[in-house]
């Protein structure tokens, strides 16, 4: 219910009414403006951006964020964010971005206001995972690069049998098992022709 309908049409006839409107005023102010801090107390950085490239809000966390950059990274941000706001103004959609400002990384999450003509952008800083990630492809392939040169099989299988890591001697010998294969295959089927034609021969001289 909000303050609008929760109070009464008429002027409170008494005075215990006027208290009672008064402290109901109160509480419905209390709340709106604990609700009214929440992008402040926000720690990641939060922005209203409105049309030619106007910034109607930016929370504590922007302005420390902004802070911290220099004027050629705030130029590359502003116009990467205001021409994936202008996009989601005329398309009406939320999108998801990903936002690299100098070694910083950030994931952008834009929710459009069509009819209000503004956008809200809402940064989440992926640096650490990104780095994290980068890293970890960065052991796999050392790693990688290490088992190859062991003369010895290594690999890795599911519960199903499947391969799901093996080194280069692996995968040299199943290589070499398919090759052989094929060509035990193709000498069998060879043999099967060569018999299926001396059977032809011997039933036209019979």
């Amino acid at each position: 219910m909000d303050s609008v309908s929760a109070l009464s049409p008429a002027l409170p006839a008494t005075l215990a009414e006027a208290h009672a409107e008064i402290q109901l005023l109160r509480e419905k102010l209390a709340e709106q403006r604990m609700l009214a801090r929440i992008p402040a107390q926000n720690p990641h950085p939060i922005y209203r951006l409105g049309p030619n490239q106007q910034r109607l809000y930016a929370n504590p966390a922007a302005d420390r964020l902004a802070a911290g950059l220099t004027e050629e990274e705030l130029e590359q941000a502003r116009e990467q964010a205001f021409g994936w706001a202008m996009d989601a103004l005329l398309n009406g959609q939320d999108a998801r971005h990903e936002l690299r400002i100098g070694a910083r990384q950030f994931q952008a999450c834009i929710v459009p206001f069509p009819e209000e003509e503004y956008v809200n952008l809402y940064l989440v800083e992926e640096t650490e995972r990104v780095k994290a990630q980068q890293l970890r492809a960065a052991q796999q392939e050392f790693t990688q690069q290490v088992l190859d040169t062991v003369p010895i099989l290594v690999y890795v299988r599911d519960a199903e049998g499947k391969f799901i890591f093996e080194n280069k001697a692996t995968s040299e010998l199943g290589e070499q098992l398919a090759a052989a294969s094929l060509i035990s295959t193709n000498v069998r089927a060879a043999q099967r022709q060569q018999q299926e034609h001396y059977k032809a021969s011997d039933a036209r001289c019979s």
